[in-house]
This record gives C-alpha cells, sequence and structure tokens, in this order.
C-alpha cells in the first residue's frame, strides 16, 4: 500500500501520510514519496486546497528515529537536505494548504505542519519540536519556520526547552489556528475545507504570493539549520540521544 495516499472530492485534495504502525515517522521513503505527490499536484487545475492528514493514531509523531540512529553526518546531510525540498515544497504550494492533526505532531510532523497556511488541531493532539532531548535540532526548517508563525521570543523559549505542548496551549500561542473536539474534529476541517475550495483559486494564489513577499528570506537560516543539524550527528550527545530514546530511558548528556 501506497505510503501517501490522495483522494480528490470538489477541489479538496487529501493527501494522507500512511505508516499507522510508526506513527506516520518521516523516514526517507515516505519523505521521498510526499515529494513527488506535492510535485505531481502543484499545478493541477482542480486542485484548491491540500489536506494533509495521517492514518492511524496520530499525525507525525517525528522523524524515524530508527533510520536516524544508523546516520553519519553525510547520510544525516542528505536526509536533512530531503526534508529541506519536501517542507519548501508545501511551502510554496499556491493553493491553501491546510494541516489536520490529531494524536501528535511532533519533530518533523510539526515541521510539515509549520509549512502550511492554516493549523486545525483535534482537542488534545500533542504538539512540539523536542530534538534537543535528542541531541540535535530541527533539521527539516522548523528553526525558522516556528519564529516565522509564532515571533521568536516564544520561539526560542520552545526549541531551547523542547517541551511539548496540548492544542489548546498552542492555539494560545498562535501555533494552531483551530481546536475542534474529537467528535466534531472530521467534519468541522472538511467543511472548513470545503468552504475556502469556493473562493478564487487566482485570487488565493496572488494572496499567497503578496504574503510572501512579506516575509523574511528564510534561505540563509535554512542553510544554517541544515549544516548543523548534520554536524550534530558525530557528535556524543547525539548518539546518547538517539540511543535512549530506542532503549525508552532518560539520555545522559
Amino acid at each position: 500500500m501506497s505510503l501517501v495516499q490522495t483522494t480528490l472530492h470538489s477541489g479538496v485534495l487529501t493527501v494522507t501520510l500512511h505508516r499507522p504502525k510508526a506513527y506516520n515517522a518521516l523516514n526517507a521513503e515516505l519523505l521521498t514519496a510526499l515529494l513527488e505527490t506535492v510535485e505531481q499536484h502543484r499545478n493541477d487545475p482542480a486542485v484548491r486546497v491540500w489536506l494533509f492528514r495521517g492514518e492511524g493514531r496520530a499525525f507525525v509523531a517525528g522523524a524515524d528515529i530508527r533510520e536516524m540512529s544508523a546516520m553519519d553526518p553525510e547520510q544525516a546531510r542528505q536526509y536533512g537536505a530531503l526534508g529541506h525540498r519536501v517542507m519548501t515544497a508545501v511551502d510554496t504550494l499556491p493553493q491553501v494548504t491546510l494541516a489536520a492533526v490529531h494524536g501528535a505532531a511532533l519533530g518533523g510532523g510539526c515541521e510539515l505542519m509549520l509549512c502550511c497556511d492554516m493549523v486545525l488541531a483535534r482537542e488534545g493532539t500533542m504538539l512540539g519540536l523536542p530534538e534537543v532531548g535528542l541531541g540535535l535540532i530541527p533539521g527539516f526548517g522548523g528553526t525558522q519556520r516556528l519564529a516565522r508563525r509564532i515571533g521568536w521570543g516564544r520561539a526560542r523559549a520552545w526549541l531551547l526547552t523542547g517541551e511539548t505542548l496540548p492544542a489548546e496551549n498552542a492555539l494560545a500561542a498562535g501555533l494552531v489556528d483551530q481546536v475542534f473536539a474529537k467528535g466534531a474534529f472530521d467534519t468541522s476541517v472538511e467543511e472548513l475545507a470545503s468552504r475556502v475550495a469556493a473562493r478564487s483559486a487566482h485570487a488565493i494564489a496572488t494572496a499567497k504570493a503578496c504574503l510572501a513577499d512579506s516575509q523574511p528570506n528564510l534561505e540563509p537560516g535554512l542553510e544554517r539549520e541544515s549544516q548543523n543539524f548534520a554536524q550534530l550527528f558525530s557528535h556524543k550527545d547525539a548518539k546518547e540521544g538517539l540511543t535512549a530514546f530506542q532503549e525508552k530511558r532518560p539520555p545522559k548528556f
């Protein structure tokens, strides 16, 4: 079964990440499939809204720790570069992009939702960029896009503690746009996606282009993040953090 499944209905392209046994953890194979999906439908006139979802119990629990734990710095550089290509592809889509998050949106999953225009969360969802607890940093653009979304001060505190937040707190911080009750989540997300799909696609693409012009250039920061993410894989703290995670124990840095 495909790692990325798509359905198109009334202008809404639902993109479902499908590694439910791994809580949709982003390994290289899933990232590649997601990039191919985005590029395939980027210029499809039938697509007015992208709706990103995760199959099973979580949106995306993070990057694939088992895969990462075997990486040397060069392999980490390639993995990070792939993640950057995926996130930039999503970030620059001309259509409206919605992330419908449930369960957990951590690490790479949080970075994916940060690329979307709106984040819609189910109550009880946990969100965060906990990489410092692994001896790493976000590697797919999170250090830059988090600050762009919630401001430098809040981003600094969140990144440096590596703490996770429930959706309700993330809403107050501006990380999440709306929180829906569990029983109303699917219906509410679909209704919002349908309303947006009824708007002028040309006007939306133009508005997004204008909004992009108002944002600072992310490229220098993204390049610096990518370099440092890879270099951390040669440090003993990353080895200890990744090992401790798999052994389900606190790391000893």
